[in-house]
């Protein structure tokens, strides 16, 4: 049963939360993804450094758009408030990321397992009717993760992700 292997299921409401943020377009295949979000993770992390801004929050992938050939997303990495930020040379910006109602699920364990737990959220929102045709996920748009622990240096089965469903 769903709600054994993802006993952290809640209905939360997030605050708006200054971020710094970069857009990034790519293949829905799952290698071209984590490339492209590695990449995106990397050059905020250099525009915060260099920039001399200090992060508040884990990082954020959002989902704005998936299809069948290609993803769109926006990597964030919460910030406090601060001035107005725009690096032409990478493209990250600082913005306001609004607040949502949304569900929460967590993911325990690697990264390239995510897809395993995004599977079993389809069937409990299947179970829930909520989710009747690929189509359906738009409901739930933007989606997004946090990632806690740092890949670099947490054990693979350690990192905590965040899932979010907006509900609308």
């Amino acid at each position: 049963m769903l709600a054994q292997t993802i006993p952290e299921t809640v209905e939360v409401t997030t605050a708006p939360t200054t971020a710094l943020l970069i857009d990034r377009t790519c293949p829905s295949n799952a290698s071209a993804i984590s490339a492209a979000m590695a990449g995106a993770f990397s050059v905020l992390a250099d525009v915060l450094v260099r920039s001399g801004l200090t992060a508040s929050g884990p990082p954020r992938a959002i989902y704005t758009a998936m299809g069948p050939a290609e993803v769109r997303f926006t990597a964030a990495i919460p910030i406090r408030p601060v001035r107005v930020l725009d690096d032409r040379e990478t493209g990250a910006y600082v913005g306001t990321i609004r607040g949502e109602r949304a569900l929460r699920f967590v993911h325990h364990g690697p990264h390239d397992a995510l897809r395993d737990t995004y599977f079993r959220i389809e069937d409990w929102l299947r179970e829930r009717g909520q989710l009747r045709t690929a189509a359906d996920w738009d409901r739930f748009t933007p989606r997004w993760e946090e990632f806690l622990g740092d890949p670099d240096s947490t054990p693979p089965e350690e990192l905590v992700t965040r899932i979010y469903l907006t509900l609308h």
